[in-house]
């Protein structure tokens, strides 16, 4: 009962709402000046995927879907556990490769990288800050690949075969993160149709959410850090 407008609204209402919300405010500055306003975005992102996930978990429980069958396997498959193992190794090694690229860059090209991490990420800048986007991660983390992946493959197989449910699962998550540049949208739908093909090939999600969540976590620390050792105050309320 509540599979089919939770799928509709996963593959259809969401991605066409999140392109048409960037491609309009691509034509205007983003501003998140004050601090309160930052967590208002983390919190609304983090409100907005417990909402989904209770749905979810309402319909699973209508159907009598079990944690494994929504790609939560446990104890972990062999697949699950390379995948895990995998992840471990992944994620420091994405970190530290581009902060020995970060290292390298001049003034002018860490601006700019700054520059778009704030437009792309709105990345913390005190610790209450980090707090709320530690949680968003967690939540986007986990939820967007519990939805799209261990929630739609399985929905969309029986009708469209698994390679149709990947390719159309992919394309609406990608389409979902938006539209600011060339490179950035063809770089969303590369890692969308990568990450639905790897839940489709080892049907365990728990190696992908630490993906999904390591990174942006990362790169969220990351700003901070490089905020605190610009002298800016890091109390929990202090305005930016």
């Amino acid at each position: 009962m509540l599979e089919l407008p939770l799928a509709i609204y996963l593959l259809l209402y969401l991605p066409v709402q999140q392109m048409w919300r960037s491609l309009r405010t691509r034509r205007t500055a983003r501003t998140l000046q004050p601090e309160r306003s930052r967590l208002r975005l983390y919190w609304s992102m983090t409100a907005q995927l417990a909402a989904l996930l209770a749905v979810l978990a309402a319909s699973a429980w209508m159907r009598e879907r079990t944690p494994a069958e929504l790609g939560l396997d446990w104890p972990l498959s062999v697949a699950g556990q390379w995948g895990i193992g995998l992840a471990c190794l992944l994620v420091p090694a994405l970190h530290g490769v581009a902060t020995l690229q970060e290292r390298r860059m001049d003034a002018a090209a860490r601006a700019a990288l700054e520059a778009r991490l704030e437009e792309g990420l709105a990345p913390p800048r005190t610790a209450g800050e980090l707090a709320g986007f530690l949680v968003m991660c967690v939540a986007l983390g986990a939820g967007w690949e519990i939805l799209y992946r261990g929630f739609l493959l399985p929905v969309l197989a029986p009708h469209v075969g698994m390679p149709g449910a990947v390719i159309l699962a992919a394309l609406a998550y990608g389409i979902g993160h938006g539209f600011s540049t060339p490179g950035q949208f063809a770089g969303s739908i590369v890692s969308a149709f990568a990450f639905t093909g790897a839940y489709a090939l080892s049907g365990s999600l728990w190696w992908l959410i630490v993906i999904h969540i390591g990174v942006p976590a990362g790169m969220g620390i990351g700003a901070w850090l490089r905020h605190r050792r610009k002298g800016a105050p890091d109390s929990w309320l202090a305005a930016p």
